[in-house]
C-alpha cells in the first residue's frame, strides 16, 4: 500500500458507483460508499469510509488481504495536504505540494518523492517515472503511458464525494480508487493497444452499479468481484 501500488494490482480492483437520491423531507441527498468488499487472487479486502461535512474522505479502513488505516487532511482550498498511513502498525505520511494554481507538482511518500508537470497544451501530467497521465473531460484518468481506460455511462463510485482533483491525489493511496471510478464506472482496462481487463456490472433498481466483475481476456480463470454499499449524505 505504499507509493502507487504497482498497476499489476491495480488491474485486480473492480468498478462500481453512486448517484443522487431524495429524501422523504425534500432535502437533497447524494449517495457515499460506506464499504466495498473485494474478492480476488490475493483473498478478501474490505475497505470502510467516514467522511466530513463537505462530503470529503475523512478515514479509510482496510482489513483483509491488506491493512491499512488512512487519514485524510484537507487545506482552505479544499486540497488534500496530507494522509496518514496506519500500514501494519508502521506509521506513514503521504504529503502532496502544489503549484500557484492548485495543480499537484510534488508527492512525498517517505523518502520517495515524485515530481509532476503539468502541460498547459495537452492538459496532461508527466509523472516521474510513470510517464503522461491523460483525463476525461469529467476528470477521470484516461491514460497512464502505454495504459488506457474507457468507462461507462454509468457514475463512478467516487462520484460524489468532496474534494479538489480527488482522481488524481487517490490513485497514489489506492487502486480502489481509479477502478472503483470517479465520475464514470469502468468499461476495461488495455496496455499497449491490447484489451486486459474487462468489467461487467450488476444493477440495482436505479441502475446503478452494486457489484463488478473483472475477467482478463488472455485468462479467463483469473476474475475479481467487488461489491458496494452506500450510504445518503445530505447535502443541504
Amino acid at each position: 500500500m505504499k507509493k502507487i501500488a504497482m498497476l499489476t494490482f491495480f488491474l485486480l480492483s473492480l468498478i462500481s458507483c453512486s448517484d443522487d437520491d431524495n429524501d422523504k423531507t425534500g432535502s437533497i441527498s447524494v449517495l457515499l460508499p460506506e464499504t466495498i468488499d473485494v474478492v480476488n487472487a490475493q483473498g478478501e479486502t474490505h475497505y470502510q469510509f467516514a467522511y466530513d461535512s463537505a462530503r470529503r474522505i475523512k478515514t479509510m479502513i482496510i482489513t483483509g488481504a491488506n491493512n491499512l488505516a488512512a487519514t485524510y487532511l484537507y487545506n482552505e482550498d479544499n486540497l488534500v495536504t496530507s494522509v496518514n498511513l496506519l500500514d501494519n502498525d508502521a506509521p506513514t505520511e503521504m504529503r502532496f505540494e502544489y503549484d500557484a494554481d492548485n495543480r499537484l507538482k510534488k508527492y512525498i511518500n517517505g523518502n520517495n518523492i515524485q515530481q509532476l508537470t503539468y502541460n498547459e497544451t495537452t492538459q496532461t501530467y508527466t509523472i516521474e517515472g510513470l510517464g503522461d497521465m491523460g483525463f476525461t473531460a469529467n476528470g477521470d484518468i484516461a491514460s497512464i503511458g502505454t495504459t488506457t481506460i474507457e468507462y461507462t455511462d454509468m457514475p463512478g463510485v467516487f462520484r460524489n464525494i468532496g474534494g479538489t482533483n480527488m482522481n488524481l491525489i487517490n490513485f497514489f493511496i489506492d487502486g480502489i480508487f481509479m477502478y472503483s471510478g470517479g465520475y464514470s464506472s469502468m468499461e476495461q482496462i488495455s496496455v499497449g493497444g491490447e484489451v486486459v481487463i474487462k468489467m461487467a456490472h450488476t444493477l440495482d433498481a436505479n441502475g446503478f452499479p452494486i457489484k463488478s466483475v473483472s475477467t482478463q481476456p488472455a485468462h479467463p480463470d483469473r476474475t475479481a468481484e467487488m461489491t458496494i454499499k452506500y450510504s445518503s449524505f445530505p447535502t443541504n
